[in-house]
């Protein structure tokens, strides 16, 4: 038996028992592990519309105000639905959606016996099951830009240590586009890097995989907001990979046909921001701000307000939430060292580094509250480190008796240290800062009902409400935030 023979089989029989596990997780019951899975499973009515050619309707703008995300999640789930002959065959289950979720005078206990009578049991376990098969791509990915980037080993412990992450496995379990985005995010990132090492090769090579990047971009912008951070990372990508002056200029005039060709795709298949792509894109991103600052004052148990909060938070659901993810602190530790500790594949390996600093410092800067699906889109990029590490060490073990005690010695206290203090005591911080969340616990807790305890934070909230309601035309609800503002004496 060959050793080619032997490393595939031994990628088979790792992805065999990742694949049986993860599927084996995913929950075939009928109620609803995270609400937004019924609001994912809703906006399956959009790829109805698109299909249909109705690209001039006025539900595309219709919910605009609330928002939404743009309609690559929504394709996707019409799609699937279609395919198993359930498909989502009117507007009003997601319009039931915007004008309840918002509304903190609707009782939530009711808000979700209304969900449940707008969707099925094979709707949500078969979006669930899709969501396990893109998580399993997604995992080969990550095993097959170690492949290329570091080495077999570095690979298949990616596979093993994304695999069972406990927030990678929540989002790869529910029926959501989280799931989708981080495929298209890991996919993208791979295709760039492989246009900008295979630069000296064939034109035609390259500019197919050019094109390929270009699909997975645009889907990636029309799936939601967020994609656009992937932007910044392609530019670290074909810099830090660039030999030469030259070979940095091919690079970027390659990046800005790559995304100019994504944005033109996003454009094409996103009927809402046709007209006034720049206008629709602004007008998404302010609500989306608005949403997040309404979220944080109706769920304060959950809100993180200051940016230690985020990073406590962060590096706990990362690094601290058990034994694995312990281990995988370590291991991203000795993946930053292995930077200065192997000289081989160097530029490769300070590019996986950079990437997950990259994608770690936006998600300490942005997240909003303590919900494991926020912390989740990134984690391929730490698990990438990770990677790096698991070799690191097993390049130690193979020439431990080459060492000398000393260094033996420094070896082991250096590990002991990183573990006893380091790892422990940010847990302890994050423990004890932060609220004890479950997994999925915070999204199935009633998101917009709250006491009022707090007149600052509620009057900004009712008047947050009456603008958003006054915008939209729903003056039943507008007139009840006036009234609100009213009895406090303030005027909106």
């Amino acid at each position: 038996m060959t050793l080619r023979t032997k490393k595939f089989m031994i990628v088979v029989l790792v992805v065999a028992v990742g694949a049986a596990i993860l599927f084996s997780s995913v929950a075939r019951k009928r109620s609803l592990i995270d609400q937004d899975e019924a609001a994912c499973i809703f906006s399956g009515y959009y790829w109805e519309l698109y299909r249909t050619g109705k690209w001039n309707d006025p539900i595309w703008h219709e919910f605009m105000e609330y928002a939404e995300h743009p309609p690559g999640g929504g394709y996707l789930y019409g799609l699937m639905l279609n395919m198993i002959g359930k498909p989502v065959k009117t507007i009003e289950p997601r319009r039931y959606w915007f004008q309840n979720s918002l509304d903190p005078t609707y009782f939530p206990n009711k808000f979700h016996l209304g969900l449940q009578e707008r969707y099925s049991e094979e709707q949500v376990v078969v979006g669930r099951y899709v969501s396990a098969v893109i998580a399993l791509l997604t995992a080969l990915i990550v095993m097959l830009m170690l492949f290329r980037l570091s080495g077999f080993f570095e690979g298949v412990a990616g596979f093993i240590l994304l695999m069972i992450h406990p927030a990678f496995v929540y989002v790869g379990t529910i029926a959501t586009f989280d799931i989708f985005v981080i495929f298209l995010s890991v996919i993208t990132i791979f295709l760039t890097m492989e246009v900008q090492r295979n630069g000296a090769q064939s034109t035609g090579r390259i500019a197919i995989i050019g094109l390929c990047t270009s699909v997975t971009l645009g889907i990636s912008l029309l799936t939601k907001i967020s994609a656009y951070a992937l932007l910044p990372a392609m530019f670290i990508c074909v810099a830090v990979l660039s030999r030469s002056g030259r070979h940095f200029l091919r690079g970027i005039c390659a990046l800005f046909c790559i995304a100019m060709l994504a944005c033109v795709i996003s454009y094409v298949l996103d009927p809402a921001s046709h007209g006034d792509p720049i206008g629709t894109l602004i007008e998404r991103t302010v609500w989306r701000i608005d949403r997040i600052e309404i979220q944080q004052i109706t769920s304060p148990a959950y809100a993180l307000q200051t940016y230690i909060d985020r990073l406590k938070y962060a590096l706990y659901e990362l690094f601290f939430s058990g034994t694995g993810t312990l281990i995988g602190f370590i291991l991203f530790v000795s993946g930053i060292l292995s930077v200065i500790a192997l000289g081989k594949r160097g530029r490769e390996r300070f590019l996986i580094v950079s990437l997950a600093l990259y994608f770690m410092v936006i998600n300490f800067a942005l997240l909003p509250l303590a919900w494991i699906r926020y912390i989740s889109a990134y984690i391929p990029f730490i698990i990438l480190v990770e990677g790096l590490g698991a070799g690191l060490i097993l390049s130690l073990l193979k020439g431990w008796v080459r060492l000398t005690g000393r260094v033996r010695a420094s070896l082991l206290i250096s590990l002991l240290v990183s573990v006893s203090v380091g790892g422990f005591a940010v847990r302890w911080l994050a423990s004890n800062h932060l609220p004890s969340i479950t997994v999925g616990e915070a999204n199935l807790a009633p998101a917009f009902g709250y006491s009022i305890s707090q007149p600052g934070k509620d009057a900004k909230l009712h008047r947050l409400l009456y603008d958003h309601f006054k915008s939209i035309g729903n003056e039943k609800r507008a007139v009840f935030q006036l009234k609100q503002l009213e009895k406090m004496e303030i005027d909106p």
